[in-house]
C-alpha cells in the first residue's frame, strides 16, 4: 500500500528508533545500573518519597519502588516518558509512580523528597548540566537533609596522544574535498569538546583531578581546576581527555577512567589542543579547565602551556566552546545584539497567542496556516508546528487504563 508520510513523521520515526536504542543501551550496562541499584538500596527507607531526574525508562524509580519508596515522581523530558506508565503499570508499579514530561527546572511537585537521583551524569561528570541540576533541585525538590544519588563527583584529566581521533575530528578540515578548500572550519572544530574511547597507552602524564564535588553542597554552577602534569614518555600531545569517578552512595562508587579495571561503558571527553605538538619525557604541562553554566548549557574552556624541562615554554593554547560556536551564534550572545523575530518566531508567538484555554489544536492550526501560508502547505502541518510549541514542559503521564501488552 503507497502512502504519504506527513512533513517531520520521518524524522520523528528516526528520532523515536535512536532513542529506544539509547536507553536499551543504557539499562542494560551491567556497571551503570549496578552502581545505581546499589546506591538506591542502600539510602532508600520504606514510605520514602523519590525523586527521579531524568528518568528515561523509569529503571531507577521501579528500582525505588522494590526498594520501599511510597511515591516516585519521574521527570523525563522525551519521549519515552509516555511509555513509563506502561512500565510502571507491567511491573506492578502503577499506584505509586507518578510521571512529569519536563525538563526538571520546570517542575513544579506538590511535596518535596526523600531522595532524589540524577541520572545525568556524562563523559566528564558534569557536562550534562549535572551542577544545574543539583542547584536547582537542592533548593526546590529536595527536603532539608534529603540525600542525592550521586553523592558526589570528581572529575580528572591529562594530556593524551591520540592521532586517529585527531585526524578524523580536527585536521580532517585541511583537506581538499573534491578540489575545495574547507579550513575556515578548523578553527571551530579545535573549540569544540568531543568523545572517543581511549587506553591507557593514549597517557602522556599521570593523571590529576578536579576537588570532589559534593552534590548536595553546591552553591554555583560552576567549576575549576588547574594542574601541573610532567610528560612521562616521548609523544604527540593532541588533547585533554577527561573522565569522572563517582561516589554514588558511601562505598558505592563508579567511573569511566581508563585505568578503572571495570569502567562504565562510556566515552571519554576531549579537549583538542589547536595544534599537535611534539612532547619530550621531562616536559611540563599547565593546565586549567573550566566549567561555567550558561542557561541549560555548559560552557567549556581550556587553557594550556607547554614547558621543556629547562623551564622555556615552548607551547601554549587557549580554547572554550564559546570560540566554537558559529558566527550565528556569537553574535547572539552580545549584550548589543539587537534581535529580530524571523518568520518561524512569528509563527511561535502567535501560537501562544492564540493558545487561550478555549480553542483546541485544530483551531489553532486552522488559524494559522493562512497567516503563515510559505510555511504551511496543509493543516496538518501547521497543527504539527503547533503541537510542538504547546508541549506543556511539565505535564503529568497518566498510567493507561487497561494494561496490557502491545497489540500488533
Amino acid at each position: 500500500m503507497d502512502f504519504t508520510v506527513p512533513v517531520g513523521t520521518a524524522r520523528k520515526m528516526s528520532s523515536s528508533q535512536s532513542l529506544l536504542q539509547f536507553h536499551q543501551w543504557h539499562i542494560s550496562s551491567p556497571v551503570t545500573m549496578g552502581a545505581y541499584r546499589s546506591a538506591i538500596q542502600q539510602v532508600v527507607r520504606p514510605g520514602d518519597v523519590f525523586l527521579d531526574l531524568g528518568a528515561g525508562t523509569g529503571i531507577l524509580s521501579y528500582q525505588a519502588c522494590a526498594a520501599g519508596a511510597a511515591r516516585v515522581y519521574a521527570v523525563e523530558y522525551t519521549d519515552i516518558a509516555d511509555l513509563i506508565p506502561q512500565f510502571a503499570a507491567d511491573n506492578g508499579f502503577a499506584d505509586r509512580i507518578i510521571v512529569r514530561k519536563g525538563h526538571s527546572f520546570d517542575v513544579q511537585l506538590p511535596e518535596k523528597s526523600d531522595v532524589m537521583v540524577a541520572s545525568m551524569l556524562d563523559s566528564f561528570g558534569i557536562d550534562n548540566n549535572l551542577l544545574a541540576v543539583a542547584l536547582d533541585a537542592a533548593q526546590r525538590l529536595l527536603k532539608p537533609g534529603g540525600v542525592m544519588i550521586p553523592r558526589a563527583v570528581q572529575l580528572s584529566y591529562c594530556p593524551v596522544e591520540l592521532p586517529e581521533w585527531y585526524q578524523k575530528n580536527i585536521d580532517c578540515w585541511n583537506q581538499l574535498h573534491l578540489g575545495f578548500n574547507f579550513r575556515a572550519a578548523r578553527a571551530l572544530a579545535a573549540n569544540q569538546t568531543g568523545f572517543g574511547k581511549i587506553t591507557e597507552k593514549s597517557l602522556l602524564a599521570v593523571p590529576e583531578s578536579f576537588d570532589e564535588i559534593s552534590l548536595a553542597d553546591v552553591v554555583t554552577p560552576k567549576a575549576a581546576s588547574k594542574n601541573s602534569f610532567r610528560i612521562e614518555r616521548p609523544g604527540v600531545f593532541h588533547a585533554l581527555a577527561g573522565w569522572f569517578r563517582a561516589t554514588m552512595a558511601e562505598g558505592i562508587f563508579c567511573s569511566n577512567s581508563p585505568l578503572d579495571p571495570a569502567p562504565l561503558p562510556w566515552s571519554l571527553f576531549l579537549m583538542p589542543l589547536e595544534k599537535p605538538t611534539v612532547v619530550a619525557a621531562g616536559d611540563r604541562v599547565e593546565a586549567a579547565v573550566r566549567a561555567d553554566t550558561v542557561g541549560r548549557g555548559v560552557i567549556w574552556s581550556w587553557e594550556v602551556r607547554l614547558y621543556s624541562p629547562d623551564g622555556a615554554l615552548k607551547a601554549e593554547f587557549q580554547h572554550s566552546t564559546f570560540k566554537g560556536l558559529f558566527l550565528t551564534g556569537l553574535r547572539q550572545r552580545g549584550s548589543k545584539f539587537v534581535p529580530n523575530l524571523s518568520e518561524r518566531g512569528r509563527a511561535e508567538r502567535t501560537v501562544l497567542e492564540l493558545c487561550d484555554g478555549k480553542r483546541s489544536l485544530g483551531e489553532i492550526a486552522e488559524a494559522l496556516l493562512p497567516r503563515f501560508s510559505r510555511m504551511f502547505k496543509t493543516p496538518l502541518e501547521a497543527q504539527e508546528f503547533a503541537a510542538n510549541i504547546l508541549q506543556d514542559p511539565s505535564t503529568e503521564v497518566s498510567a493507561p487504563t487497561h494494561p496490557g501488552e502491545p497489540q500488533t
